[in-house]
């Protein structure tokens, strides 16, 4: 959401969530909506990212958690996602295997062209 095109002021905060403290960032820019990025107190690994948007004159928040963490390749990674729209989710992805820095074949992403109509 704009992290490396857009200067962020970034700062260190808490928030309680049910009876767990988290440590989490809250970035903020001129070019970007709010976003809060949650931290687990004891691994440091990457629980959940929300972002605040006004919508419809009303504050929206998306965001996406985090878990089931396993090392690939020497660095954990999430193998659950969960998006959430205002705390409710919308939609869950969970994967089995992920594979880092995979020599791709060239026409990986060609577009191939399609007979007849959609």
């Amino acid at each position: 959401m704009g992290r490396f095109g857009s200067r962020y002021t970034i700062t260190y905060g808490e928030r309680q969530i049910d009876d767990k403290v988290y440590p989490v960032l809250e970035l903020s820019s001129a070019a970007g909506p709010p976003m809060t990025v949650f931290t687990d107190p004891e691994t440091g690994l990457i629980q959940g990212v929300e972002g605040r948007i006004t919508a419809g004159g009303g504050e929206v928040v998306m965001g996406v958690g985090y878990g089931d963490y396993r090392e690939i390749s020497g660095i954990m990674l999430p193998h659950r996602l969960i998006n959430f729209v205002n705390g409710n989710p919308i939609a869950e992805s969970r994967y089995d295997t992920i594979a880092v820095n995979v020599q791709l074949s060239p026409d990986t992403f060609a577009v191939k062209p399609q007979d007849g109509a959609w």
